[in-house]
């Protein structure tokens, strides 16, 4: 995986996974959605990783 690659399996991921293969409600794929973005400040506050 290249590291621009990231963002791109995180949006499929969260925009046709989710929704059209596991038939996730809108509530639990924005649940996923923000556990992300904590996951990601998470990463880039204390470990200096940046999300790309």
């Amino acid at each position: 995986m290249k590291e621009a690659d990231f963002p791109k399996y995180l949006s499929s991921f969260l925009s046709d996974y989710l929704p059209n293969q596991k038939n996730a409600s809108k509530e639990t794929i924005a649940s996923y959605r923000d556990t992300f973005k904590l996951f990601l400040k998470f990463c880039e506050n204390e470990r200096s990783l940046k999300p790309e």
